[in-house]
């Protein structure tokens, strides 16, 4: 054997042995001191508790905490002077084991030195009336007669707990701090002014509650791990700094005080890094964890928490902050994909204020994400007032539309192509609480999009524009595109429209501009056609914009459109004017046009009026129209002689002044003569002429065979002219030309009805002058000795013209009107 070792082995048999002399040395002092060892550290006991306490058996014990000697003390009870209206103990341990100092013990000073509790339990307990039984912890050092003289006491230098609850009731200020120390240690140094606590634990945390009516933070939750800590006897304040545990299985660094002293005050740091939202959540109060609920990451994230606040009453202040790399969130409304952020959150919004939910601040920052193929990026999102939630949030985008178009899966709009890009700020309710507080403020863009309206089968070309949100109002500006081949451009507003768009859509007015170097109207006749129903069509992402579509959906069909339109030339098949000016009224099916003017035939017209849809093939028009110093050839060539073949548009000429006022069935593609004719027309014709006016021409069959009546000039013709389906009845209406005087009267027909007396003067029998200018005498005046010619339709359906020598005409036309009024 190598003579090192031997020395060796034979060094550590000698110390062996002196060891076991110096145990069996103290043992043998134990065993004859056993009754005064036992007194002693009964006494010291006694002098350092305040309070009833019970020992139920107290003996030496060598095995416990071999190799030190302890004093075991079972079935121990500290109860105070209230216990038996409250009937919680103070203090209860099944074994208490004092370690005592054998040194000390020797020298007739308190032995004491640690202490070690199995299978007990500590309830400080405080009533609603502020009544507690914490005043044990003070002992009987606080209350003792100071005029003995103090003894040395001993400094206690380890404790060890097993399976002992601690509870902390605090029914005044709804506190429960309930933790259960399965195991824990604790190695004590001390100094002049500070005491370093170092400690091996492994406790179980069922509440943590600084409010019990808020709930407990880390319920039911497992801790493991070393804590260090000390105690600054002269600020009275616990301290730890960087300590590493585990909570659940996952580490935590805590950092915080607890001042003891008058302030009784708290901080609380918590950090740790790759935990799972679910988890992290699950640490919080059930309130707060609720509200967070709304809110899903499925990959983890840093966190850092800071619990601050009184030790002795009221909430404290939470502060907890976040941050994720690329992760997938889910939300009450949308799910994102590939997102990462920054966030906090606080039950501190206004300093001051109460620390409830309505004081409380979800917050995110930096959002960068993609939300079912959309990307998207938001500086700030604020989540306040946790009981009402109220959001405040910025977005950007840029997306292709028809993604939006697969989204929103809409009945009215088909977003074919083009590009948008979106930049808002938010600020409403996250539920569906009042409509009034939604606010938008931003920008909206398209640009080359293709856009088609379903009902009416009606695209956009090349559509490009920019609507602007101001809180409730949106503007539409700058918009230009092709429309039924027209090139238009457009602006327009809706105010408190998205308000009303999920209250009452039918409500929303828009103010919609629009401006045209040319428009053709014809090729705007589909907007007459009755709307079609279109079914939804499905996509891959239906229902998840489908709210908001429906909203979209029901405002284009119950919105009311102010369409305000100008065109610098507007034309209709045979129908051209400069410089149009509208305002119309847009509904469900229907159209008023309130104020209509336009240049045309070298004169003015104003149309008023309005369309209502009667069915699926007609609609109800009223339309009045005042024409202003009209060419009346250029009205007459332009509406196709207005369906008659009685004077036509190259028969006449002259400046035509009108007032109609008319109500009739249209058909809505306008191929079809107007049905159910009904109004009057006054008119006036100044510096008239008659070009080959076939009636006049055949007057002379009867009348001055010899005289020109091809070109015949007259004085202002006037009437008024009453429609009644497709009958026209012609007034008493005189007639004062070059050619000759004439008065009219009776009805002219569409429908074969035709019914007309012309009554010529015989003092046309004087030929007059070249230079003959005509003039009116009035439509009453009686004419003197006249011949009558009365034109009615022959076989052939032409009017045929005869002399009424007896005036039948009259007799019959006053039958009519006494059969008329029931005479």
């Amino acid at each position: 054997m190598n003579k090192y070792l031997k020395y060796t082995l034979k060094g550590l048999g000698i110390l062996i042995g002196i060891l076991a002399l110096v145990y069996l040395a103290v043992y043998t002092y134990v065993v004859f001191n056993k009754k005064v060892i036992v007194e002693q550290v009964r006494q010291q006991i006694s002098e350092e508790l305040t309070g009833n306490v019970k020992i139920g058996n107290i003996d030496i014990n060598y095995l416990s905490n071999f190799p030190m000697v302890s004093v075991m003390l079972e079935n121990v009870s500290i109860t105070d002077t209230m216990f038996q209206q409250h009937h919680h103990p103070f203090f209860t341990a099944e074994k208490l084991y004092a370690r005592l100092s054998l040194v000390r013990l020797v020298q007739k000073k308190d032995p004491l030195n640690g202490i070690r509790v199995d299978n007990g339990q500590v309830y400080v307990y405080t009533d609603a009336n502020g009544y507690t039984n914490a005043y044990l912890f003070a002992g009987k050092k606080e209350i003792a007669d100071t005029t003995k003289p103090r003894r040395e006491k001993s400094i206690i230098k380890k404790i060890a707990l097993n399976n002992v609850r601690l509870i902390m009731d605090n029914r005044l200020k709804f506190k429960l701090y309930d933790f259960d120390i399965r195991q824990m240690s604790c190695d004590i140094k001390t100094t002049e002014n500070t005491l370093y606590f170092k400690t091996k634990n492994r406790i179980f945390v069922h509440s943590l509650a600084f409010n019990v009516k808020r709930g407990s933070f880390a319920p039911e939750t497992q801790i493991d791990g070393p804590i260090n800590f000390t105690f600054n006897k002269d600020k009275q304040q616990l301290a730890f700094q960087d300590v590493s545990i585990n909570l659940k299985g996952h580490p935590f660094v805590f950092t915080g005080n607890f001042n003891l002293g008058p302030a009784k005050t708290f901080m609380l740091k918590i950090v740790t890094n790759n935990i799972m939202y679910d988890f992290a959540r699950s640490l919080l109060t059930k309130k707060i964890s609720t509200n967070l609920a709304k809110f899903k990451a499925d990959k983890p994230v840093n966190a850092v928490a800071e619990i601050s606040g009184p030790l002795n009453g009221g909430d404290p202040l939470v502060n907890v902050s976040w941050a994720s790399g690329p992760n997938n969130i889910q939300t009450p409304f949308f799910d994102l994909s590939n997102t990462s952020f920054t966030g906090a959150y606080t039950n501190e919004l206004v300093p001051g204020l109460p620390r409830l939910d309505p004081n409380s601040r979800v917050q995110f920052h930096k959002v960068k994400g993609d939300w079912q193929g959309i990307p998207f990026r938001c500086q700030n999102v604020y989540i306040d007032n946790l009981l009402e939630p109220m959001v405040n949030a910025d977005l950007k985008t840029n997306v292709q539309l028809s993604t939006l178009n697969d989204l929103l899966d809409s009945k009215t709009l088909k977003l074919t192509s083009g590009q948008a890009s979106l930049d808002i700020t938010y600020a409403g309710p996250l539920g569906q609480n009042n409509n009034r507080n939604t606010y938008l403020n931003g920008k909206f863009k398209i640009a080359n999009a293709l856009i088609k309206y379903r009902p009416r089968n009606v695209e956009l070309h090349d559509l490009n524009g920019t609507i602007i949100f101001k809180k409730t109002d949106v503007f539409v500006t700058d918009v230009s595109c092709k429309m039924q081949g027209n090139r238009i451009e457009m602006n327009g507003s809706a105010s408190n429209l998205l308000s009303l768009i999920k209250t009452n859509p039918g409500k929303i007015t828009l103010e919609w501009n629009v401006h045209s170097p040319y428009l053709n109207l014809e090729t705007f006749t589909p907007l007459l056609r009755k709307r079609n129903s279109v079914a939804t069509v499905s996509t891959t992402a239906s229902g998840k914009l489908n709210r908001m579509a429906n909203r979209i959906d029901e405002m284009m069909d119950q919105a009311n459109i102010r369409l305000n339109l100008k065109a610098d030339k507007l034309e209709y098949k045979k129908f051209k004017a400069d410089d149009l000016v509208a305002s119309i009224d847009l509904a469900t099916d229907s159209y008023n046009l309130n104020k209509v003017s336009l240049q045309y035939g070298n004169g003015s017209m104003r149309i008023s009026g309005s369309l209502r849809g009667e069915n699926e093939y007609y609609q109800e028009a009223k339309v009045k129209v005042n024409m202003n110093n009209v060419d009346v050839n250029k009205v007459l060539y332009a509406f196709n002689n207005f369906g008659q073949d009685a004077i036509e548009s190259n028969n006449i000429e002259g400046k035509l002044t009108t007032d109609i006022d008319v109500r009739m069935d249209i058909d809505r593609t306008l191929q079809k003569t107007p049905q159910n004719l009904a109004g009057y027309v006054d008119f006036s014709l100044k510096n008239g002429s008659l070009i080959n006016f076939e009636p006049i021409l055949k007057l002379q069959n009867f009348l001055f065979k010899k005289r020109d009546f091809s070109d015949i000039h007259f004085a202002e013709l006037k009437d008024r002219l009453e429609i009644k389906d497709r009958d026209i009845k012609i007034n008493r209406m005189e007639i004062q030309s070059t050619a000759m005087s004439l008065f009219v009267e009776g009805v002219y027909s569409l429908k074969g009805n035709t019914d007309i007396s012309i009554q010529v003067p015989l003092s046309n029998l004087k030929k007059r002058d070249e230079d003959y200018k005509p003039e009116n005498i009035g439509s009453d005046a009686k004419g003197g000795t006249s011949v009558f010619v009365r034109g009615r339709p022959g076989e052939d359906g032409n009017i045929k013209f005869k002399y009424d020598l007896f005036k039948k005409f009259r007799k019959d036309d006053k039958s009519k009107e006494d059969k008329r009024k029931g005479k």
